[in-house]
């Protein structure tokens, strides 16, 4: 039997979200997302003692002053199916037949202290709630590291049950020899002590209390040590932190009550601190751990993830309201998780870096990435990879739209673009200028192109000049392509492909392109999640007087002659030069910055847009 799917409403910070679960599930996502509320929530029907203090402390906050019964309400439903359920049913609810192969636990949790459950319909009495606490039993493993500082709690308090639950009166019994054998003896050691006393205070008694010795609190002296023949007797703490996780877990697994109709261990983070090479050992266990009972794993470990496959994860994301959000990841991959991989390695991504991030920044090329980065640190900012958004270079606006639907499958909360102005535009883009020329200019023209070519050497450096010079013949002969606002752009492909826009707003931002405007696109394509830059990230970052001058500086290059349109356009060249020289580049930016120009520049605007718009 296991737990097939759950549904939890009004708890903590899950507001209505439903999961399956198979035997080995893994909770995926960013920090203080919500992880633990569905641990706590499948835990919480199945707890001792639910009052009406425990209610009000898991009921979510946002319901807490509402009227009406429903909303003061916690509903968790577990369904359950597999072989075993008619068994479980039949121990729930004598007399009766399972319709289906199913059984459906109803639990509700008023926050005036009414508790109330069902199963399959059928309401259950105490003794009933009794039993299916007894069947089903959920073992919670937290994130341990260290044995020595409370690593042993949960072993310990395992050993407490068992004492509690031992049979017979074997406990009471040596525990009661053990209080007389501590008064007598004490009782004897006091007589001296008592004498003395009764010289000033005349009929006062000096007894041992040996009543609140309890073997029962044994367990409390339990530790664990480890012994081999070279090193002898150890205590566990030696062990790395690592190993000390695993033990602990497989401590777990050996004390599970065996009697229970479903196990589900409920492990929280259990590859901290494992090196990778005891990765595979983990995922054995955990593999081995769920052909007898049902795991649920949490974890922020790459590694573990992707051993274990996309398929078996659960993505858990918290929205800018604080509520969380669940996507079983199996009903969003259409790809393969070999594509995914590939697709994500190609664009230097972590695999499942977007599995613990709620936000993506996309970037045409390298230099817009590493210009971005030093930017937002300079602004003071933070760097986007210090909030846990990682900053991709898709390679071109071209590749865009395959990375964002991606991206989308494994479900990034929120992507973020940012293109250079030319993405706005569809067609061709025209290497020469749109005007009028002359037969004889162009012949003049094409004539020149050729002799440049033909100067050219034959290597890797000049084939994109020559590739330029080829494109600009070919207009000359024949003519310059004519470039549309919006309608087969990059930027409509990538609009369409994050989906945030209605077809009425991305009619109103078409229309608002072409018309020239330039508010109201703005405010679209940020709704979207993209910015679009003045130019290009190298001309953006040098639209302040004076920037191309420290540009020049920073290069050892001159700019002297040279009008300020062209100084610029030399200077935007020199910087793009520096896609791949991110050190050269950095410096450059802190030379703009002390001198007050970046933060004013369209790059740094754009750059605080973006920031200021991820998730909080």
């Amino acid at each position: 039997m296991r737990l097939a799917k759950v549904r939890v409403r009004n708890f903590r910070s899950v507001e209505d979200e439903t999961i399956s679960l198979g035997d080995l599930a893994v909770l995926v996502g960013p920090n203080s997302c919500g992880k633990s509320n569905v641990f706590r929530a499948i835990m919480f029907p199945l707890q001792e003692r639910i009052g009406r203090q425990e209610i009000y402390d898991n009921l979510s906050s946002w319901r807490r002053d509402t009227q009406g019964a429903p909303l003061l309400s916690i509903w968790i439903d577990l369904f359950l199916s597999d072989s075993g359920v008619e068994d479980l049913f039949s121990a729930l609810v004598p007399g009766q037949s399972l319709q289906g192969n199913e059984i459906h636990i109803a639990f509700r949790a008023i926050r005036s202290g009414t508790v109330s459950y069902r199963c399959s319909g059928n309401e259950l009495d105490t003794g009933a709630v009794a039993r299916l606490k007894e069947l089903i039993q959920p073992v919670f493993i937290p994130s341990i590291r260290d044995l020595d500082h409370g690593g042993l709690e949960p072993f310990q308090q395992v050993l407490a049950d068992a004492l509690g639950r031992a049979r017979g009166q074997t406990i009471a019994l040596k525990q009661q020899e053990v209080r007389n054998i501590l008064t007598n003896r004490a009782g004897g050691l006091l007589a001296e002590a008592e004498r003395e006393l009764k010289r000033h205070l005349p009929g006062l008694r000096l007894l041992p209390d040996a009543d609140a010795v309890s073997l029962e609190d044994v367990y409390k002296l339990v530790h664990l040590s480890t012994e081999d023949g070279a090193t002898g007797r150890l205590s566990v703490s030696t062990l790395g932190t690592g190993h000390q996780s695993v033990l602990i877990m497989a401590l777990h697994k050996a004390l599970a009550d065996s009697d229970a109709a479903l196990t589900l261990f409920l492990i929280d983070e259990p590859a901290s601190h494992l090196h990778p090479t005891a990765l595979q050992v983990l995922l054995d266990e955990l593999n081995g751990l769920s052909e007898s009972a049902q795991v649920l794993v949490a974890t922020h470990s790459p590694g573990l993830v992707n051993r274990i496959g996309l398929r078996r994860c659960v993505r858990v994301d918290k929205n800018q309201e604080g509520r969380t959000h669940c996507q079983n990841l199996s009903d969003r991959l259409s790809s393969s998780e070999k594509h995914v991989a590939h697709v994500l390695f190609h664009h230097q991504m972590r695999a499942l870096e977007p599995l613990f991030s709620r936000d993506v920044i996309l970037v045409e090329g390298p230099f817009d990435a590493t210009a971005l980065r030093r930017t937002a640190e300079l602004l003071g900012l933070g760097m986007p990879e210090d909030k846990n958004v990682p900053v991709v270079a898709a390679g071109g606006k071209g590749a865009m739209p395959r990375l964002i639907a991606l991206l989308n499958e494994c479900g990034t909360a929120r992507i973020l673009v940012l293109l250079d102005e030319d993405a706005r535009y569809g067609g061709a883009t025209p290497v020469v200028k749109q005007r009028q020329r002359p037969d004889a200019e162009k012949s003049q023209l094409i004539a020149a192109a050729q002799l440049l070519a033909g100067e050219l050497d034959l290597n890797k450096r000049a084939e994109g000049i020559r590739k330029s010079l080829a494109a600009l013949e070919d207009e000359l002969a024949s003519a310059v392509p004519e470039q549309t606002v919006y309608d087969g752009s990059s930027l409509a492909e990538i609009i369409g492909a994050l989906g945030s826009l209605r077809v009425a707003q991305k009619e109103e931002l078409r229309r608002e392109l072409q018309r020239g405007r330039i508010r109201r696109p703005k405010e679209l394509m940020k709704q979207s999640g993209v910015f679009l830059l003045k130019g290009s990230a190298d001309s953006a970052l040098l639209t302040m007087d004076g920037a191309e001058d420290i540009v020049a500086g920073e290069l050892g290059r001159n700019l002297a002659g040279q009008s300020l349109r062209d100084a610029k356009r030399r200077a935007a060249s020199w910087l793009k030069s520096l896609a791949n020289e991110p050190t050269a580049l950095s410096q450059i930016l802190e030379a703009l910055h002390n001198a007050g120009l970046l933060a004013r520049s369209n790059f740094g605007r754009t750059v605080r847009s973006i920031m200021g718009s991820l998730s909080p």
